[in-house]
């Protein structure tokens, strides 16, 4: 076992210490160095993932979850993965989105929603910065987040691939860092 472990917020360390039975003298709770405090704009976005397996399913859940929800992405921004850049496969799906984008005809508007497709730690981000966030799912019990691990999320399903996330109390998953952390100063923390 390690001699330190380093979370980076209440509810990670909740989880590691009482649902996976790691020793509470050896966990510890420092803000992240990898999320950090200032301006990081997540909000009308549509966030792809590094992989997917279809299209088609995606296409169809981004319309299913307008039709639940009445949310308008006319403005949503398409944020393809970095490691996807030169993907045929993504750009084909971005295209599709794009028509979906331009055929948007509902009129609520939510400035503060961001959409994932597939899943990604920046779900978390997005909400310590304060958004609220959509996930669509090809494969929801191996995407999606669990609320009964993550103590201080509030998950509600939209349908079996949907979800929709909010957080209980800011700064309770991980606390944002500062952009000066060094390394050293850190572990000395």
């Amino acid at each position: 076992t390690p001699d330190v472990l380093i979370v980076n917020g209440k509810s990670q360390y909740n989880c590691l210490t009482t649902s996976l039975g790691w020793n509470k003298k050896i966990v510890r709770i420092l803000p992240s160095m990898r999320f950090v405090k200032g301006k990081n704009n997540m909000k009308k976005s549509i966030y792809l993932p590094l992989a997917f397996k279809s299209k088609d399913k995606i296409i169809f859940l981004i319309k299913t979850l307008l039709d639940e929800t009445k949310l308008n992405i006319a403005n949503f921004k398409i944020k393809n993965h970095p490691g996807a850049a030169n993907s045929n496969s993504h750009k084909d799906l971005i295209a599709k989105i794009k028509r979906i984008k331009q055929k948007n005809k509902f009129s609520k508007t939510n400035s503060k929603s961001s959409i994932f497709i597939g899943s990604s730690g920046a779900i978390i981000e997005a909400l310590e910065r304060g958004n609220h966030v959509f996930q669509i799912c090809e494969s929801p019990i191996l995407e999606s987040y669990s609320d009964k691990l993550w103590k201080g999320l509030k998950k509600q399903m939209i349908t079996k691939n949907i979800f929709s996330y909010s957080l209980k109390k800011k700064n309770n998953i991980i606390i944002l860092g500062k952009k000066d952390y060094s390394i050293n100063k850190y572990l000395r923390a």
